[in-house]
């Protein structure tokens, strides 16, 4: 018997190989439901077809494999390895330097203790650890990993129905903001207990205790480094974007609508959660109890509303008229839809 009578033994005469690819098994729902009524919607249960039920078996078998491995390879660890090479051993060259005396004048260090020299050091700093954040080799599989989730969602944005969605840019951004928002608030949490404690952990905090600096200038620091993480971050949500329209033939960029959704809306709310992180990594020693509190905390906040608690003064870091005034539509753009 053929390949192909087989698969459409298993799968149905209907069957489609693009209602396997589907990882939340929508579009085989929504593909043998189109044609019921709203009577049979509430009273008829889910068609458990061969199709559906691969899916989600197909499905199920490549989330365990993506868990085993992650806990098999994973690891928070931040030692790095190295690839040693032979080399020829080289000959140590001795310089006599003792021929004669020579009085050489040196240069007076001028010492520059102001604030905006203080403002400049904590730039560099930050420069520093932004490097080590973004070379990390567990950030670029986590970032890689969210952009093709964020991929396979767009590219999943018009199932097999009669209405088609164009990839305009306020769906575009609608799409992965909420998946991606939570991502860049663990990975700031994560990263400004690393950060915070990346002295300690090196053996070099009572070197970096002595240095001639304030304390606010190495705290400065860290937070710019987040900052900057969140900036990258963001700007890869609005490279898929654009990406995804120019995949889908939908040339009108609007490049002023990413950078205020992403930077004027999102990048706000992001810059206080680190500092929120930089304090809870800066109270407690351990870096995973501090992000375990920290998303913890996420979570309590959420589901705040549904324990009653509406009052706005109790909901850390969210605004009582964002869905008023942030709301957008292509005919009034932001402000009342």
């Amino acid at each position: 018997m053929a390949f192909k009578e087989v698969a459409i033994r298993l799968l149905g005469a209907e069957g489609s190989a693009s209602l396997l690819i589907d990882p939340f098994g929508e579009s085989a729902v929504q593909y043998f439901t189109r044609y019921w009524s709203l009577s049979e919607q509430n009273t008829l249960s889910l068609p458990l077809t061969p199709i559906i039920l691969i899916n989600r078996l197909v499905w199920l078998l490549i989330g365990v494999f993506i868990f085993i491995a992650t806990y098999r390879w994973f690891s928070f660890s931040q030692t790095p390895f190295a690839i040693r090479l032979k080399t020829n051993k080289s000959e140590s060259v001795t310089k006599d330097n003792f021929g004669s005396i020579i009085k050489i004048n040196l240069i007076k260090p001028k010492f520059d203790f102001s604030f905006f020299q203080q403002i400049k050091t904590s730039w560099k700093l930050s420069q520093t650890d932004f490097y080590f954040i973004i070379k990390n080799g567990a950030f670029i599989s986590i970032v890689i990993a969210g952009i093709v989730f964020i991929a396979a969602i767009l590219l999943q944005m018009n199932p097999q129905t009669d209405t088609k969605t164009l990839p305009v840019t306020w769906v575009i951004l609608g799409f992965p903001v909420f998946f991606f928002s939570f991502l860049i608030q663990i990975l700031t949490f994560l990263y400004a207990g690393i950060l915070v404690h990346r002295a300690k952990n090196s053996k070099i905090s009572d070197l970096i205790s002595v240095a001639a600096v304030p304390n606010w200038v190495l705290l400065f620091s860290k937070l710019l480094a987040l900052v900057k993480m969140q900036l990258l971050l963001l700007s890869l949500i609005m490279a898929v974007g654009i990406a995804i329209q120019t995949y889908s033939n939908y040339y009108h960029y609007e490049i002023g609508h990413y950078l205020f959704d992403l930077l004027a809306v999102h990048l706000i709310g992001f810059i206080i959660w680190a500092f929120l992180s930089l304090l809870v990594q800066s109270m407690f020693s351990n870096v995973y109890l501090s992000l375990f509190l920290l998303i913890l905390f996420v979570l309590g906040v959420s589901q705040l509303p549904s324990l009653g608690i509406e009052n706005f003064a109790f909901r850390f870091n969210e605004s009582p008229n964002a869905d008023f005034f942030l709301k957008y539509s292509d005919m009034s753009g932001y402000g009342h839809p």
